[in-house]
C-alpha cells in the first residue's frame, strides 16, 4: 500500500487521465479522491459518477448534460459531470458499462478539450482531468470489441493497480481499527476483537473486498459494544477460509436456496443439502414455471440430441431473470446472488436484451 500511494502521489503531479484497475470495492474512489487532493487542481471540483448506476439512456445527458427542449420532458437545462467537475477532477467508476458511442465522446472531450451537450450545437470547452475506474479484465474487454482501444490507449503511462483485500491480510488489524472507529456510534463502547478473530479473518478471502470488511465491522459494533468479540462470534463463513472459486457447500446452498425461495417444496423433486453430501451429490429437478422471476430450467432430450450452447444459454436466462426477480430489479444484490461482478452481470442483461418488464 505505500508503494501503491508513491505512485498516487507520483501521478498527482501530472495532468494525464489516470485508469485505476481493480475488482469491485478495492478502495478505486478513495484512490481517485487521493489523486485529487494530490494535485493541482484540488481547491476545484472534484466529481464521481459510477457508470452503471443509471439507464444507459440516460447515460448521455447525465454525463455531457442537455438543453432546455432538447427531448420531450427536458423542461430545463441540465449541467452534466463533465461541466460540473470544469477545473476539477472527473471519476468515471465502471467506466467498461458505458456504450461505445458515449466512450467516444468523451475520447473527443478530452483530447481536443470541448464536448456538445444533447441539443446543443455549439462546442463547450472544458478542461477536467479525468480518471477512470473498471475491473482488472478490461483489457480484455478491449479485445473483444467492447471498449475503445484508442481510448484505454491514453492511460498506457498512467495505471494504478489497486489491490484485492485478500492480498493485504498484513493490513486487516489497522484496517479493523479504522472501521470500528468510523462506524462507532459516540454513546455506545467500542467491542475488543480477540487475536483468534484477526486470525480467522486473514484467513478469509474477502469476496466483498472493503465494503464486505465495513458490514462486518457494523455488524460486530451493533451486536457486541463493549464486548471481547471471539471466533465464535463471527457468522459461519469467517469461521472457515474457502476461496473465491471454491465455495463451502454450505454457502452454495444458502445461495440457492435464495433464489428456489419462491417454489413450492413440492415443486421440487431432489433437494439434498444434510450434512455428509458432497456437491455431486445434490441434484435438483424444477417444473417449468410460468411465474416470471422463478427459476425454471428448460426440459431436454438427449435421444434426439440438443445444443449444449443453446440449451446452457437458456439456463443463464433463467437464472438471470430469477435472481433479478428475488432481489426486486437490484442489479447489485442479483449479482451477489449469482456470485458475479456487477459488470459481468450488467452486460449479460444487455447481452439477453433484458427489459424492466422483463425482471418484474
Amino acid at each position: 500500500m505505500q508503494q501503491l500511494y508513491d505512485v498516487i502521489t507520483q501521478l498527482a503531479a501530472k495532468n494525464d487521465p489516470v485508469l485505476i484497475l481493480g475488482e469491485a470495492a478495492t478502495g478505486k474512489d478513495s484512490a481517485a479522491y487521493e489523486l485529487h487532493c494530490e494535485s493541482s487542481r484540488v481547491n476545484y471540483p472534484f466529481v464521481s459518477f459510477n457508470c452503471a448506476s443509471i439507464p444507459l439512456e440516460l447515460l448521455e445527458t447525465e454525463l455531457f448534460g442537455h438543453a432546455q427542449g432538447a427531448f420531450p420532458g427536458a423542461i430545463t437545462e441540465h449541467k452534466g459531470r463533465v461541466a460540473l467537475a470544469e477545473k476539477g477532477t472527473l471519476f468515471l467508476d465502471e467506466v467498461d458499462c458505458l456504450p461505445m458511442p458515449i466512450q467516444l465522446k468523451l475520447l473527443t472531450a478530452m483530447q481536443q478539450g470541448f464536448f456538445y451537450p444533447i441539443g446543443v450545437e455549439k462546442n463547450i470547452p472544458c478542461d477536467v482531468r479525468v480518471i477512470f475506474g473498471a475491473q482488472a479484465s478490461l483489457k480484455q474487454r478491449v479485445d473483444e470489441g467492447y471498449f475503445s482501444a484508442e481510448l484505454f490507449a491514453l492511460f498506457r503511462n498512467s495505471i494504478i493497480h489497486m489491490p484485492p483485500l485478500r492480498e493485504r491480510a498484513e493490513d486487516l488489524a489497522s484496517l479493523l481499527q479504522v472501521l470500528i472507529s468510523k462506524v462507532q456510534p459516540s454513546e455506545c463502547e467500542s467491542p475488543s476483537l480477540d487475536a483468534s478473530v484477526i486470525t480467522a479473518l486473514q484467513n478469509y478471502d474477502w469476496p466483498g473486498n472493503l465494503r464486505e470488511l465495513e458490514c462486518l465491522v457494523e455488524s460486530l459494533v451493533t451486536l457486541y459494544p463493549g464486548q471481547v468479540v471471539t471466533v465464535d462470534d463471527l457468522p459461519t463463513r469467517y469461521q472457515e477460509p474457502h476461496s473465491r472459486d471454491q465455495l463451502s457447500l454450505g454457502l452454495i446452498e444458502d445461495e440457492l436456496g435464495f433464489l428456489l425461495s419462491g417454489l413450492n417444496a413440492e415443486d421440487i423433486d431432489t433437494c439434498s443439502n444434510s450434512e455428509g453430501h458432497n456437491a455431486s451429490s445434490l441434484s435438483f429437478s424444477f417444473p417449468v414455471i410460468e411465474s416470471p422471476g422463478l427459476v425454471t430450467v428448460p426440459a431436454f432430450d438427449l435421444e434426439s440430441g440438443i445444443s449444449m450452447k443453446t440449451y446452457l444459454q437458456d439456463v443463464e436466462l433463467q437464472l438471470i431473470q430469477g435472481a433479478l426477480h428475488k432481489a426486486q430489479g437490484n442489479v447489485s444484490q442479483a449479482a451477489k446472488l449469482l456470485q458475479l461482478n456487477r459488470t459481468t452481470l450488467v452486460e449479460k442483461i444487455r447481452k439477453f436484451g433484458l427489459k424492466e418488464l422483463d425482471i418484474a
